[in-house]
């Protein structure tokens, strides 16, 4: 089974209750990649609890003759297998299940994100070919990920056998954060630009080092400079019309189809921008639920990009490969 087919089939209908669900789980297994997380609940819907025969073993529980295992992947092995609760019987009455069966919800109050997590982030970026550099925004904007129009040289600190190194790298991509947030809001927002990037949202260089994937809106890219061409070249002639003084019905022609261009641009650009921000907002939401991150903001942010009340027409394939990826990249 493909990792598209596990998607799919875990988020059959995309629902928000499926998304919540998904993002407790792996919150409470995050020692498993948030891949095995989806692989545990497309082959037991509803699991809660899972451990190896071994873990279960140690807790004092034994399998019972019927118990059917769920597969995983493992590093650096082909699979491993873990049973859920249902599988096991206790050896003791007296024993019971750990706080799963009681606290199974999201604590209250997540943990915020210090600046000694935040700058381990942002080496670890870089070492992709990622530049993380902060400038002065106006409140409105908190970040921004883009494209470099030519690589440039950045470093990052690496340990080999223990000594610390500092290395380069070419970036050919930067995240942009406003450097007035606060640190926690600076980290939730690389989170956010991260998606933005393994969303394949940001056209530029795809390289072994950064594992970009395919940019996703090159139609809508070429669109876009088609409509820039000819809004140029409409400019050039209104600019001749009015030099010479001829022609106005020309002009106010011309001066229309300007109009008409910039209207469908903006709605273009709207169109596209919805399923983009709800994508990489996901990516932050379910990174931030997975880990107990404080994130107070998200669902609003989701909200104000649902139009009509509706999750836009996003890639949810892309959403989870993002998380998988950023998750690898930032070790959380």
């Amino acid at each position: 089974m493909s990792k598209m087919d596990v998607y799919n089939k875990l988020f059959t209908d995309c629902t928000m209750a499926e998304i919540e669900g998904f993002t407790l789980f792996n919150m409470f297994h995050h020692h498993y990649r948030p891949f095995n997380c989806a692989l545990i609940l497309v082959q037991r819907p509803g699991a809660r609890m899972v451990m190896t025969e071994y873990a279960w073993d140690q807790k004092g529980y034994s399998l019972k003759p019927e118990a059917t295992p769920i597969v995983i992947l493992q590093p650096g092995g082909p699979v491993n297998l873990l049973y859920d609760k249902e599988d096991v019987y206790s050896r003791n009455k007296q024993l019971r299940f750990d706080g799963f069966d009681d606290e199974y919800r999201f604590p209250e109050k997540g943990k915020n994100i210090d600046e000694l997590t935040y700058e381990r982030w942002k080496n670890a970026v870089h070492s992709k070919g990622i530049r993380v550099s902060e400038n002065r925004s106006g409140e409105a904007r908190y970040g921004r990920a883009s494209s470099l129009n030519a690589p440039m040289q950045i470093t990052f600190a690496a340990f080999e056998k223990g000594v610390k190194k500092t290395k380069s790298i070419l970036a050919h991509h930067q995240i942009v954060i406003n450097l007035s947030l606060p640190t926690h809001e600076k980290a939730l927002t690389i989170l956010h630009e991260l998606g933005h990037l393994y969303c394949g949202h940001v056209p530029g260089k795809r390289t072994d080092k950064n594992g970009l994937p395919p940019y996703r809106f090159e139609d809508l890219l070429t669109e876009l400079k088609r409509i820039n061409a000819e809004q140029e070249k409409i400019r050039k002639q209104l600019a001749s019309l009015e030099a010479s003084g001829s022609s106005p019905e020309q002009a106010d022609d011309l001066k229309k189809r300007a109009d008409e261009l910039n209207e469908y641009e903006r709605r273009l650009i709207q169109k596209n921008r919805d399923p983009k921000e709800y994508e990489a907002e996901l990516v932050c939401k379910i990174l931030s639920q997975r880990n107990n991150f404080q994130n107070d903001s998200s669902e609003e942010y989701l909200k104000s990009h649902s139009p009509g009340g509706k999750i836009p027409d996003i890639s949810l394939e892309s959403v989870m490969e993002a998380v998988e990826k950023i998750a690898g990249i930032l070790d959380i």
